[in-house]
């Protein structure tokens, strides 16, 4: 499953400014709790329905990569203001909910029926506390199972922010009351690079001299219930070896507690370096870990971050390793412990609630009978926001849509749904444009043709 999200996300062309608004979504969101194969956004007994961000610290697992894909395509959308080109399939809802003064405003939704989107505004009516850096923490919307909730714009004339869900993986959305309901808002300060003194050659002599040699243990991520994740592109280059060897040295114990000058929630436990890699063992302050995000880094004498690969993994007491590659133990006496952090303390709390009906779009069911060996579907449905494919076993990267024009288009990223016991998923896969519906002839699924009535 993993492959196939990678190999998605691959697909998806994306300029810079696109890329920070993925990963700044992608890097904080968090569910409270999981389970399964797909995030639930249906209450669970004995959990809260709400999702909400989280800190970096906590890298995703399949489940939340799933949702990455839905992230992925929503900022894309939104940079790219795809959005727009659904202008016409949107109706009006404007629905408020007034909580201590600030106002969400469900302005406008399309869905079909499994996937909805909605245009959505807040405004402090009396303050001035609804910035752009405004971002909603706890939310919920019923329906869909996979939802991205991304920031849209800000108005500075009437201190307005905009915002843009994208829900998918539902079912029988269109004709539904839907509820969208908000239960706090984070002031977000920006992510920044808070710069030492701290030689980080000096302290592995101090501890060394101190302390003693620090010790290792032999570490199995996946035994331990944990994973590993890439904070730089160098460390992406070398995540996959890392999943798939499974084995690791890892720092014992705390024996240290060093503070970032200016970040309130973190604190380094231990350090060590071992065969290329400089070990780094953080712990995080409960009470706000989950209001930020961030890692640490190396950075030279002239405080630009030194580049180079950085992974991490969560570990089972609640703290966590970062290890960062520097091939000759001589270059850290030439770099310093630094770190990119937020620094958030406070939420917005409130019971925002908004419930409203999308009519919805026209779609057309199309039976399957596809059997691949890895892979069978039983049907899929057309609708203008893409192709919804229903089956069991390996899912496919992409699928073609081919017009009675010749015209052949690719889909761009897909979000699934389903079940890991049984196989079974719903994936909904997405194009650039709007589909029209009588204009496709045919559609190619994992190498197989099917052709319209």
């Amino acid at each position: 499953m993993k492959n196939a999200i990678d190999q998605s996300l691959s697909r998806l062309q994306l300029d810079d400014q696109i890329r920070i608004k993925i990963m700044e979504r992608i890097q904080v969101l968090e569910r409270m709790e999981r389970g399964g194969a797909f995030c639930e956004t249906e209450p669970v007994r004995g959990r809260s329905p709400f999702l909400h961000i989280g800190g970096r610290k906590r890298s995703m697992r399949v489940l939340v990569a799933v949702l990455l894909l839905i992230f992925a395509l929503s900022a894309l959308c939104i940079a790219a203001e795809l959005p727009w080109k659904f202008i016409n399939f949107f109706q009006a809802v404007n629905e408020t909910s007034v909580y201590d003064g600030i106002e969400l405003k469900v302005t406008s939704a399309a869905a079909d029926d499994d996937s909805v989107m909605i245009f959505y505004t807040l405004r402090d009516l009396e303050k001035d506390r609804i910035s752009e850096d405004t971002l909603v923490y706890d939310y919920f919307l019923s329906g869909p199972t996979t939802i991205g909730n991304l920031r849209d714009g800000y108005d500075e004339k009437t201190k307005t922010a905009s915002f843009f869900i994208m829900g998918d993986n539902g079912s029988g959305l269109k004709g539904q009351k839907l509820t969208y309901a908000i239960r706090s808002l984070l002031e977000e300060g920006p992510e920044k690079l808070y710069v030492t003194q701290m030689n980080v050659g000096e302290l592995l002599a101090k501890q060394t001299a101190d302390l003693g040699e620090p010790s290792f243990r032999e570490y199995h991520a996946l035994l331990e219930d944990s994973f590993w994740n890439a904070q730089t592109q160098e460390g992406a280059d070398l995540q996959e070896s890392f999943e798939k060897e499974d084995r690791a040295d890892l720092l014992q114990g705390d024996r240290l507690e060093i503070k970032f000058p200016g970040v309130d929630w973190v604190t380094v436990t231990n350090m060590g370096y071992q065969d290329g890699w400089l070990h780094i063992r953080v712990r995080y302050d409960e009470s706000l870990e989950d209001l930020n995000y961030g890692y640490p880094c190396l950075t030279d004498s002239e405080g630009s971050e030194w580049d180079t690969a950085i992974l991490n993994s969560p570990l089972p007491d609640g703290s966590e390793e970062f290890i960062l590659q520097v091939a000759d133990v001589r270059d850290l006496d030439g770099l310093y412990l630094s770190g990119f952090y937020t620094n958030n303390k406070t939420l917005h709390l409130g019971e925002w609630n908004v419930t409203f009906e999308v009519k919805g779009v026209s779609t057309k069911t199309i039976p399957c009978s596809i059997e691949t060996g890895t892979l069978s579907v039983s049907k899929a449905v057309l609708s203008p926001f893409g192709v919804s494919i229903y089956g069991k076993g390996e899912r496919t990267e992409s699928i073609h849509v081919q017009l009675e024009d010749g015209t052949l288009l690719e889909s761009e990223g897909y979000s699934c749904s389903g079940d890991g016991e049984t196989g079974k998923f719903e994936c909904k896969y997405k194009f650039a444009e709007p589909l029209v519906l009588e204009e496709i002839q045919s559609l190619s699924i994992a190498g197989e043709q099917v052709d319209l009535p």
